[in-house]
């Protein structure tokens, strides 16, 4: 499954160091500094915020030899600067994240960089790159922030000195963090009592438990966001839930073919359900033995039907919740529509 092309900023105040211009010895200039920093949540890019895990771009610099990463101003490729392929940019990964140094060419704009660069003009960097859903893990850090990680970076495009870093609409879709963020808190409120011990845990299989039950839409809810929507099947199944994913396509080879792809071999979930166009989620749900505490899903008709016919769903409450944690009476139209928006 192929993944958008994200970019993200350094600024001056960022950087480990400064962008410096310099003298080769055997004449003409070079340009050094940082595009990426690891360790260092970034701003607020729209509702969460990123870290780089350390060693975050060592694997797709390993193969570097295979692809071709350019030095442009700006993420322009009309303004090439250097690239890997040439031999006149290198990329390093230390430390403290992500290093280049380029041996620009004699030409008016390379000129004009440099002026800009040591004038103080020009203090940011910037990288073009693409995240594998496998790689990213999403939490909550000690204020509540969601935060997004990067262990590994699939692919990297280019790094660029930018003029004004500013971060653009990213590829998380707003309304998969507003669904990812309502249930992990559902989910919160829901936790077994401690007396219960989960059954020892079979390789490759998802630990058993006595929680929740939990649905997720395929098309335009995991596919918006298949990173985020992984690491929360992870958790939530780590926390003795079961998740499954469901669908209203047609159950062919094909379409379980681009599914599983999606989802990767090593997925905690429960069940693929492809329910076809005449049958209701929970219809089939049911027939595969799930009863659905909570579904997250863009198109609520496609769970129960019809918006008279919908029913209302509450998390399910056991003997295990103690009363002043009961939480009944969440409906299943206030789950799905905060989805939607």
């Amino acid at each position: 499954m192929s993944s958008s092309v994200e970019r993200r900023f350094l600024t001056l105040g960022e950087m480990p160091t400064k962008l410096r211009v310099s003298r080769r010895k055997a004449g003409g200039m070079k340009f050094s500094g940082y595009a990426a920093r690891y360790s260092s949540a970034s701003s607020d890019l729209g509702g969460f915020r990123e870290i780089l895990a350390p060693g975050a771009f060592d694997k797709v610099l390993s193969k570097r030899s295979k692809s071709d990463v350019i030095l442009a101003y700006n993420h322009n490729p009309d303004h090439l600067l250097a690239r890997t392929s040439s031999g006149t940019l290198k990329l390093t990964s230390d430390e403290k994240g992500l290093r280049f140094s380029a041996d620009p060419p004699e030409t008016q704009l390379a000129k004009d960089i440099g002026e800009l660069i040591r004038r103080g003009d020009l203090t940011g960097a910037s990288f073009a790159f693409t995240v594998a859903p496998k790689n990213e893990a999403w939490s909550t850090d000690e204020r509540g922030n969601s935060v997004r990680t990067i262990r590994e970076v699939s692919e990297l495009f280019d790094v660029s000195i930018v003029t004004t870093p500013a971060y653009p609409a990213t590829s998380i879709a707003m309304r998969s963090l507003r669904a990812w963020q309502q249930a992990r808190a559902m989910m919160g409120q829901a936790m077994p009592a401690p007396e219960y011990q989960g059954e020892e845990q079979q390789e490759g299989q998802a630990p058993a438990g006595p929680g929740l039950t939990i649905s997720i839409d395929y098309d335009d809810t995991f596919s918006a966001a298949p990173g985020l929507w992984l690491s929360f099947i992870e958790e939530a199944c780590e926390d003795g839930n079961t998740v499954i994913l469901t669908s209203r396509r047609e159950d062919t080879p094909e379409n379980q073919a681009q599914i599983l792809a999606a989802i990767g071999e090593e997925s905690y979930l429960s069940a693929v359900i492809l329910a076809g166009p005449d049958s209701t989620k929970r219809d089939a749900a049911m027939a595969a033995g799930f009863e659905v505490d909570i579904w997250i899903d863009d198109e609520p008709s496609t769970v129960d039907g019809p918006l008279e016919n919908q029913r209302s769903a509450s998390i399910r409450i056991g003997a295990r919740l103690a009363a002043s944690r009961a939480i009944a009476g969440f409906n299943l139209r206030r789950i799905l529509d905060r989805v939607t928006r």
